[in-house]
């Protein structure tokens, strides 16, 4: 709003805005300082007290590492791989999700995700060689491990059918079962 009016409501002259609010921007275009002005009144000008302003840092990376404002300072911190870490959370090692959303996660360092699982002490994990792999290439895409020894697989057909997946979950473990030797089985760990 940037007009007053006297106390009759009639339109007496040209008032400062309201709310006034300028930023700054450092030459890679993040956000540094914020300033604010509040209220009708013609002799104040922008204000860059504590009170009425905010400044931000980065890091070389471009990573906020710390906010300044009239409440205090807040400080950001990240892991080596870039995820910001707060007062409650660890580093994440070697930028590996171990736990999310209820489902937890364990690695073999070389092949990448071997278990997944609901319940934290009870894991689920399959092994299927290359060339028997193309039974189930119309449910699944698939992506070569970096040294040549299995896939990863993710369903495509099935997006929004859980039956669907159950049918070719079904498939692999009467794959697996019928040759034990040929296949890793699906194994319980506890």
């Amino acid at each position: 709003m940037t007009h007053k009016y006297s106390c009759i409501t009639e339109l007496s002259n040209h008032a400062q805005p309201l709310i006034d609010k300028r930023f700054d921007y450092d030459r890679a275009g993040n956000l540094i300082g914020q300033a604010n002005s509040y209220g009708n009144y013609p002799n104040r000008v922008l204000n860059k007290s504590p009170r009425y302003s905010e400044n931000y840092h980065y890091d070389p990376v471009q990573q906020i590492t710390g906010l300044q404002t009239h409440y205090g300072q807040h400080h950001f911190a990240y892991d080596p791989a870039g995820n910001l870490l707060n007062d409650h959370s660890q580093a994440i090692q070697h930028n590996r999700l171990t736990h999310y959303n209820g489902y937890y996660y364990r690695y073999d360092f070389v092949k990448g995700p071997i278990t997944y699982s609901k319940q934290k002490d009870v894991e689920f994990f399959i092994f299927i060689p290359y060339k028997d792999f193309d039974i189930f290439t119309e449910q699944m895409n698939y992506i070569l491990d970096c040294i040549g020894q299995g896939i990863i697989f993710v369903f495509k057909k099935y997006k929004t059918d859980p039956i669907g997946v159950e049918e070719v979950m079904d498939k692999m473990k009467a794959l697996i079962a019928s040759d034990p030797e040929k296949y890793q089985k699906w194994t319980k760990v506890e």
